[in-house]
């Protein structure tokens, strides 16, 4: 595997790490996210909660407060009342005067202050506006006899106290512009004798409570809400919400429509604070009449009751909770940059460890390998030379004690059997010397343009008359033009080692033929050296180029050799870029298929 590959592997397994600690990070970073943000709301829900539940109770008190003085305010003029109603009318109605103005004009807080007798007849009413107090003409006085609060101020027990729904003020059947919210409070006057003489009525300025609750509230998140018992806006979301039970057109102006759910929990409740989609709501409930006249008549007109909400939209609260969160922002990068890159160096690292360990193992049993090969090739060595050597030895013998004695034909025939012992020896050394400098990384090669047929010319002439002494044609069918681009020496050793191993497997009268072509891509050209000779079975085309497991047999006329030849052409071969294909069948022969890189173009 090459330098480039293998770096490129190990860079994609480094980045393969990487992203593995890089998810495993992501899912903690989200667990812990999800935990600080669940954390954070629940904590900024409670301050909240506390927050909105003090402002609601806050202005509730405060409307509280005002209720009770506007009650107080009442029960002395009902008192003062009372204490004049022994004088004569001129006398009760002068004090009665003088009184109501002089409150009126400390008070401020009073539209209208008069007395109506038990018929509904006004007796004495003083007008307050702008910090101005008018006492009304007797020929202006109205009889308010059918006025529901006349009715309903009737039939009121001594030191009782009612309170009208808060409205906006009409004047001649139509609403007075700007808004004018009023309240009417009254209270019954008893003379000593225990009988109902009239009763004192005061217009309360509505906006006072409006304004006061609008000013109070110290809520940074919530809006205050301010309604009446029919879920109508006196302080609304929106101005355009508010009173709309004054006109026909924003009749379903209420929070009984805008909010359906969260209504009814405010309207059974008289406080709480609870959550929803839409958000946090905390209410207080206000009721200006007393527990007494609440249970007489919870439905009728007499019957009040006021809802102070602090609401906190969802978004706002989400918004405020994202806030808190945020300045975890910052620490979150940070910490995601510095884990990011110990991540890629400690998966650098660690491929790093694990690439040098996996290389080690692999030269280990490369070794193994080696050392083995090299033990059973020289095993092979040992053996294949044992037998020459022997008969070199004993045909030496024969030419030293013998040679007197022999006939000329006998001496010749020793002299050549020397001479094929001794050439095999060379052979056999020769591959040996080949295949220790290939191990050794010792054996150089020199890539050169090569005419293929020149080269094959000096091969098969080489080979020549070996193969006539066995009757096999030895045919050189190789064009003219072909030129590869490998080490000549090399080459020359794979098609002599080939060509020879065909002409020891070939019988008498048999052929080899050699024929070459240019592919059609242009990148190779291919050799055949095709025999008719024995031929190999599946078993031996196995373990052709595998040291140990090659078997030597002799050749049809008994040639000796060992097997390696074929394993030097295919390292060769390999070392030249190229390729090697055997195909074989018993008694049909062999065909060594050669590819080799064509010589680059010049221009």
């Amino acid at each position: 595997m090459n330098n480039n590959l293998t770096h490129k592997i190990n860079q994609k397994k480094t980045v393969a790490l990487f992203f593995v600690f890089v998810f495993g990070y992501l899912i903690i970073l989200i667990l812990l996210i999800g935990v600080l943000y669940f954390s954070t709301e629940k904590r900024v829900k409670s301050e909240i909660k506390s927050e909105e539940r003090y402002t609601c109770l806050k202005t509730s008190d405060i409307t509280n407060e005002i209720v009770r003085q506007i009650k107080s305010d009442v029960l002395f003029l009902t008192r003062q009342t009372k204490s004049f109603s022994e004088q004569s009318k001129y006398e009760f109605e002068k004090h009665l005067v003088e009184t109501f103005y002089e409150f009126a004009l400390s008070k401020e807080t009073y539209n209208q202050i008069r007395y109506i007798d038990v018929s509904g007849k006004e007796k004495v009413r003083i007008n307050y506006s702008e910090g101005k107090a008018e006492i009304v003409e007797k020929k202006k006085l109205q009889d308010k006899s059918k006025r529901y609060y006349f009715q309903e101020i009737k039939r009121l027990p001594q030191d009782s106290v009612f309170f009208s729904p808060m409205d906006l003020n009409v004047e001649k059947d139509a609403i007075e512009i700007p808004f004018k919210p009023m309240i009417r409070i009254g209270s019954p006057v008893f003379n000593r004798q225990q009988e109902l003489t009239g009763m004192v009525v005061a217009n309360f300025f509505g906006d006072i409570i409006i304004d006061k609750l609008i000013s109070e509230d110290e809520s940074n998140n919530g809006e205050i809400l301010f309604l009446n018992k029919n879920g109508y806006y006196f302080i609304g979301l929106e101005k355009d919400v508010e009173w709309g039970f004054m006109f026909d057109e924003k009749k379903d102006k209420t929070f009984f429509y805008d909010f359906p759910e969260e209504s009814k929990m405010v309207y059974e409740g008289q406080e709480g604070t609870f959550s929803t989609a839409k958000g946090m709501f905390t209410f207080a409930t206000v009721n200006p009449l007393s527990k007494e006249l609440m249970d007489e008549d919870k439905k009728g007109p007499n019957f009040l009751q006021w809802k102070l909400i602090s609401f906190v939209p969802a978004k706002e609260l989400n918004l405020i909770i994202l806030n808190e969160v945020k300045s975890w922002w910052f620490i979150f990068v940070f910490m995601s940059l510095i884990f990011v890159t110990l991540f890629w160096f400690l998966s650098r690292n660690i491929n790093l460890k694990i690439e040098a360990r996996r290389q080690l193992v692999e030269r280990n049993k490369e070794l193994s390998y080696a050392n083995a090969t090299k033990d059973k090739f020289f095993s092979i060595i040992a053996h294949d030379l044992k037998s020459p050597f022997a008969g070199l030895l004993g045909l030496s013998e024969v030419l030293a004690e013998n040679a007197a004695n022999l006939s000329e034909e006998k001496l010749n025939s020793v002299t050549r059997s020397v001479f094929t012992t001794a050439k095999n020896i060379f052979v056999l050394l020769e591959n040996l010397l080949q295949w220790a400098r290939l191990q050794t990384d010792k054996l150089a090669v020199s890539l050169e343009e090569v005419n293929m047929n020149e080269m094959l010319f000096e091969t098969v002439d080489l080979l020549q008359k070996t193969a006539s002494q066995k009757q096999i044609t030895l045919t050189n069918e190789i064009p003219d033009g072909l030129k590869i681009y490998a080490d000549d020496e090399m080459i020359k050793t794979v098609f002599r080692n080939i060509i020879s191993n065909a002409v020891k497997f070939t019988s008498a009268g048999g052929e080899i033929k050699l024929s070459a072509s240019a592919k059609s891509d242009d990148k190779w050209v291919e050799v055949k050296i095709q025999d008719n000779g024995v031929g190999m079975d599946k078993e031996q085309l196995k373990n052709l180029f595998r040291i140990g497991k090659v078997k030597s047999k002799p050749g049809t006329a008994n040639e000796k050799g060992t097997g390696l030849g074929l394993i030097l052409c295919k390292e060769f071969i390999d070392l030249n870029n190229g390729k090697l294909t055997v195909e074989s069948e018993p008694g049909k022969g062999t065909l060594f298929s050669v590819f080799l890189p064509v010589a680059p173009h010049r221009k």
